[in-house]
C-alpha cells in the first residue's frame, strides 16, 4: 500500500500521484463515494506493477480498502468474537456478509436457530455475528448468528428457570401444536399444555381451542 494525491479527476475515474514518474489511474466504480472526490484529496493504494500495459503504475483502490480492513478486524477480532456485520447478498449454500470492507461467509445453518425459509428476508439488514473461523491463507471468515441467539436464548432460560414458580399465571406464546397438546414458549422455555388442561369440556383436537401465533395466559 502506497500513499498518494489524487490529481485529476476524470468522468470515468481519477489519476493519482504516487510519486512515480507517472500518474496510477483508478476507476470511479472503486471509490465509495465518487460525487465527494476532488483534486488535492490524499489516498491511499495498492500498487499492483511498476509499470502497466499504459506505461503507468498498475494500482487498486479496492485492495488497498480491503488490505487495511482485513488488517484491522484481525487485529481487534479473533475467532469466537462477536462483530457487526451486514447481509449482503446471497450464494450457494448461505449469505455473503459484508464487515466494513470484508466479505465473510454466514451458512445457512448458521442464519437463525429454526429453519429459514426465505433468505432473501434478511438481506440488506444489520445483525450481530460471532466469528467461528479466520483463514489468514485464503483471506476469509465464517461467521454464525445463529450461536449468538442460541447464548442469548439459553441466559433467557436460566433466568426464566429461576423465576418461576408452581402455581404462577405467565404469558406465553402457542409455538406447536400435536394431537395431544400444545408447546407454549414462556419467554425462553417451552412448556408442554396437554389437551386436558386446555379446557374443562372436551375436545377432539387442541386446533379448536388453539392456533399457532396466539398469546395465551398458563399456569
Amino acid at each position: 500500500i502506497v500513499s498518494g494525491k489524487i490529481v485529476e479527476k476524470r468522468q470515468d475515474g481519477a489519476l493519482i500521484d504516487i510519486g512515480y514518474k507517472a500518474e496510477g489511474f483508478v476507476t470511479a466504480v472503486e471509490f465509495k463515494s465518487w460525487s465527494d472526490v476532488k483534486p488535492g484529496d490524499p489516498i491511499d493504494v495498492f500498487l499492483e506493477e511498476i509499470e502497466n500495459d499504459q506505461n503507468m503504475p498498475g494500482i487498486s483502490l479496492q485492495k488497498a480498502n480491503f488490505i487495511k480492513s482485513w488488517t484491522k478486524i484481525t487485529s481487534e477480532y479473533g475467532e469466537g468474537s462477536v462483530i457487526k456485520g451486514i447481509m449482503k447478498h446471497r450464494v450457494k449454500g448461505g449469505i455473503i456478509i459484508d464487515l466494513n470492507g470484508v466479505e465473510a461467509f454466514l451458512p445457512g445453518s448458521q442464519i437463525d436457530i429454526g429453519p429459514v425459509k426465505n433468505m432473501d428476508d434478511y438481506l440488506g439488514k444489520e445483525y450481530d455475528f460471532k466469528i467461528l473461523k479466520i483463514n489468514q491463507d485464503r483471506r476469509n471468515i465464517v461467521v454464525s448468528r445463529r450461536e449468538l441467539l442460541e447464548e442469548s436464548r439459553k441466559d433467557r432460560r436460566t433466568q426464566l428457570l429461576k423465576e418461576m414458580q408452581i402455581s404462577q399465571v405467565r404469558p406465553g406464546l402457542v409455538k406447536n401444536i400435536t394431537d395431544f397438546g400444545a408447546f407454549i414458549d414462556l419467554g425462553g422455555v417451552d412448556g408442554l399444555l396437554h389437551i386436558t388442561d386446555m379446557s374443562w369440556g372436551r375436545i377432539a383436537h387442541p386446533s379448536e381451542m388453539l392456533e399457532i401465533g396466539q398469546n395465551v395466559e398458563v399456569m
